[in-house]
């Protein structure tokens, strides 16, 4: 298998340097930030004070087929689900936990990108608030996305210990498309 560096595989998923040896895809950040924005881009398509919402504005899961209205924790769920989560969930931990890693990168840049986010405030509460607006949470994800390419930013907002594989994969990349097989 010949894939060059930060190739990207049918749906966003690109192989990790750390699974590479059991060939386990994993979702590429910069896609998932973007899938995200996409999926709540408009008023009409986010939410308050639930994670996802029915067509009828009645809280639902966010796997739930009819999910049409995501808040920005949700829909960052509801995108890592689609594109990876779903079909790995029961059957391959290995992938289940390095695509939890990407989820968890991408709620670390956007928790960053939250101006004044006072310090007991996590993105869900600050998604619920009644000062928070639409074109906020998309300035946020603007943010993280104009960051996604920046290894050090990345760097200081991540804990060594327990994503130092995903640290060493996006320094060898150069970007956070992580290195991929040659």
């Amino acid at each position: 298998m010949n894939i060059d560096v930060g190739h990207t595989i049918e749906g966003g998923l690109i192989l990790a340097d750390e699974a590479i040896e059991i060939g386990v895809p994993t979702i590429d950040l910069e896609y998932l930030l973007k899938y995200t924005k996409r999926t709540i881009e408009t008023p009409e398509q986010w939410t308050q004070h639930a994670w996802a919402r029915s067509p009828k504005n009645r809280r639902c899961k966010i796997t739930n087929p009819r999910a049409c209205k995501f808040c920005l924790h949700g829909g960052l769920d509801y995108c890592f689900w689609l594109l990876g989560g779903r079909a790995h969930y029961q059957t391959d931990k290995a992938v289940w936990r390095a695509n939890s890693a990407i989820v968890r990168t991408a709620r670390y840049m956007l928790t960053d990108a939250i101006e004044d986010l006072p310090m007991h405030m996590n993105l869900l509460q600050w998604n619920d608030l009644d000062t928070t607006e639409h074109d906020d949470v998309i300035a946020v994800l603007d943010t993280a996305i104009a960051n996604v390419n920046d290894y050090e930013y990345i760097k200081g907002l991540m804990n060594p210990d327990r994503d130092a594989w995903i640290l060493m994969a996006l320094q060898k990349g150069g970007g956070v498309r992580v290195p991929s097989v040659h």
